[in-house]
Protein backbone atom coordinates (compact mmCIF):
# COMPACT_ATOMS: atom_id res chain seq x y z
CA UNK A 1 0.00 0.00 0.00
CA UNK A 2 2.59 2.27 0.85
CA UNK A 3 4.23 1.51 -2.53
CA UNK A 4 0.90 2.50 -4.07
CA UNK A 5 0.69 5.75 -2.12
CA UNK A 6 4.58 6.84 -3.14
CA UNK A 7 3.79 5.99 -7.42
CA UNK A 8 0.35 7.93 -6.72
CA UNK A 9 2.21 10.83 -5.36
CA UNK A 10 4.91 10.63 -7.86
CA UNK A 11 2.33 10.83 -10.39
CA UNK A 12 0.65 13.61 -9.57
CA UNK A 13 3.35 15.70 -8.09
CA UNK A 14 5.97 15.04 -11.11
CA UNK A 15 3.95 14.72 -14.11
CA UNK A 16 2.82 18.48 -14.33
CA UNK A 17 5.80 19.62 -13.40
CA UNK A 18 7.73 17.54 -16.10
CA UNK A 19 4.76 18.47 -18.92
CA UNK A 20 5.69 22.55 -17.89
CA UNK A 21 8.58 22.20 -18.33
CA UNK A 22 8.40 20.86 -21.63
CA UNK A 23 6.55 23.88 -23.26
CA UNK A 24 9.12 26.18 -21.78
CA UNK A 25 10.27 28.99 -24.08
CA UNK A 26 13.66 28.64 -25.39
CA UNK A 27 16.06 31.40 -26.97
CA UNK A 28 15.90 35.15 -27.59
CA UNK A 29 12.36 37.03 -26.87
CA UNK A 30 11.57 39.68 -29.40
CA UNK A 31 8.83 41.30 -30.14
CA UNK A 32 7.89 39.99 -33.73
CA UNK A 33 6.51 44.27 -34.63
CA UNK A 34 10.07 45.11 -34.23
CA UNK A 35 11.30 42.88 -37.25
CA UNK A 36 9.10 45.42 -39.62
CA UNK A 37 10.91 48.22 -38.35
CA UNK A 38 14.62 46.93 -40.05
CA UNK A 39 14.99 48.21 -43.24
CA UNK A 40 17.58 47.04 -45.27
CA UNK A 41 20.56 50.02 -46.08
CA UNK A 42 19.27 52.38 -43.71
CA UNK A 43 19.27 50.43 -40.51
CA UNK A 44 22.22 50.42 -37.91
CA UNK A 45 23.12 47.89 -35.85
CA UNK A 46 22.63 50.14 -32.55
CA UNK A 47 18.99 50.35 -33.68
CA UNK A 48 18.44 46.48 -34.00
CA UNK A 49 20.34 45.94 -30.79
CA UNK A 50 17.52 48.23 -29.60
CA UNK A 51 14.68 47.10 -31.56
CA UNK A 52 15.23 43.23 -31.01
CA UNK A 53 17.67 43.10 -27.94
CA UNK A 54 20.68 40.91 -28.04
CA UNK A 55 21.43 38.42 -30.56
CA UNK A 56 20.82 34.99 -30.02
CA UNK A 57 24.27 33.87 -31.78
CA UNK A 58 26.93 36.61 -33.51
CA UNK A 59 29.18 35.58 -36.43
CA UNK A 60 31.59 37.42 -38.62
CA UNK A 61 31.94 36.38 -42.15
CA UNK A 62 34.34 37.32 -44.50
CA UNK A 63 33.98 37.76 -48.71
CA UNK A 64 36.39 39.28 -50.97
CA UNK A 65 38.26 41.14 -48.30
CA UNK A 66 35.19 41.97 -46.96
CA UNK A 67 33.53 41.89 -43.57
CA UNK A 68 29.85 41.01 -42.79
CA UNK A 69 28.34 40.58 -39.13
CA UNK A 70 26.01 38.44 -39.02
CA UNK A 71 23.40 38.39 -36.14
CA UNK A 72 20.70 35.42 -35.22
CA UNK A 73 17.41 35.98 -33.23
CA UNK A 74 14.95 32.65 -32.69
CA UNK A 75 12.83 32.25 -30.54
CA UNK A 76 10.58 29.10 -29.62
CA UNK A 77 7.28 29.13 -27.55
CA UNK A 78 7.29 25.72 -26.57
CA UNK A 79 3.96 24.97 -28.58
CA UNK A 80 6.17 24.45 -31.92
CA UNK A 81 6.25 27.69 -32.91
CA UNK A 82 9.18 29.46 -34.13
CA UNK A 83 10.26 33.17 -35.03
CA UNK A 84 13.80 33.49 -36.49
CA UNK A 85 15.34 36.55 -37.83
CA UNK A 86 18.58 36.80 -39.07
CA UNK A 87 20.13 40.11 -40.21
CA UNK A 88 23.87 40.72 -42.13
CA UNK A 89 25.63 43.67 -41.51
CA UNK A 90 27.84 45.60 -43.68
CA UNK A 91 31.42 46.98 -42.83
CA UNK A 92 29.79 50.18 -41.61
CA UNK A 93 27.15 48.04 -39.22
CA UNK A 94 24.04 49.20 -41.72
CA UNK A 95 21.96 46.44 -42.59
CA UNK A 96 22.40 44.53 -46.03
CA UNK A 97 19.85 41.50 -45.33
CA UNK A 98 16.76 40.33 -43.44
CA UNK A 99 15.45 37.18 -43.01
CA UNK A 100 12.76 36.02 -41.31
CA UNK A 101 9.89 33.27 -40.29
CA UNK A 102 7.72 34.62 -37.76
CA UNK A 103 4.88 31.82 -37.19
CA UNK A 104 3.96 32.99 -33.75
CA UNK A 105 1.06 35.62 -33.41
CA UNK A 106 1.88 39.34 -32.85
CA UNK A 107 1.08 40.73 -29.35
CA UNK A 108 -1.98 42.34 -28.77
CA UNK A 109 -1.34 45.87 -26.75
Amino acid sequence: MKRLAHVFWHVILITPILFSLSCVSVGTIFDVENVEKIEEGKTTQSEVINLMGLPLNVRDEYKAGKKRSVYEYAFSDGLGRVNEAVISFDENDIVVSLISRLESQKRKK
